[in-house]
């Protein structure tokens, strides 16, 4: 049966200086403004740029931004593609390959902007400030430092916490991401089904990949 009928919500980010993490470009082909790449960023602060905002499932949240498929000289994706890959790029120039944007970050305003076209027309949205981009560098120091969601524990005979659980989870995908961004080897562990380790377990596997990322 039909629940009522109600307005659908989004909760927006705060505007605001944030710092903007590459995490995939995707082709879009016949949709409402032609074909178009868009740019996916995981968000967050400066001064814990490992520490992604985090929707209510604690997967990551993912900031979309719409380009046009070429890189033209002054527009922001090759803004974005230069501050991200680190080189000039000048007219004729191969534009960089995945290896050299994936991963990488910039810092740069976003705001809250009314649409004006098609069926959201008249929400708002949040858009990248253009021209606002500028240069970041995740350290080491960093990363190593990451996003602490789940402390270290030792292993327990307690019941589990499913919240734990998830936390622990959540905390493990992240940061397998930054190692094979990082280019460590984590086959291992990610052929593992953690579904089936106890939480001191996920914690220790936690530390040890966070200790593979510091003397990477």
């Amino acid at each position: 049966m039909l629940g009522a009928v109600q307005e659908r919500t989004f909760e927006l980010v705060p505007q605001g200086e944030w710092v903007f993490t590459l995490s995939e470009i995707e082709e879009s082909s016949g949709g409402q403004y032609g074909d178009a790449l868009i740019w996916k960023f995981y968000l967050s602060k400066a001064e814990t740029p490992t520490d992604y905002i985090l929707k209510a499932n604690h997967d990551e949240l993912t900031h979309w931004e719409y380009t046009d498929v070429d890189v033209n000289l002054g527009s922001k994706q090759h803004e974005w593609a230069q501050l991200l890959s680190g080189r000039t790029l000048a007219k004729g120039d191969a534009p960089p390959d995945d290896g050299e944007l994936y991963g990488r970050s910039f810092r740069a305003y976003l705001t809250h902007k009314t649409l004006t076209r098609g069926k959201n027309a008249g929400s708002k949205k949040e858009r990248i400030v253009e021209g606002s981009a500028q240069p970041f560098r995740v350290t080491a120091e960093a990363i190593m430092h990451g996003p602490q969601v789940a402390q270290e524990k030792p292993a327990t005979a307690e019941p589990v916490d499913d919240s734990e659980r998830g936390t622990a989870m959540s905390a493990i995908e992240r940061e397998l991401r930054k190692a094979e961004v990082l280019g460590i080897d984590v086959r291992a562990t990610r052929a593992m089904d953690l579904s089936l380790l106890s939480v001191g377990e996920l914690m220790d596997a936690l530390k040890a990949i966070r200790t593979a990322i510091a003397e990477a």
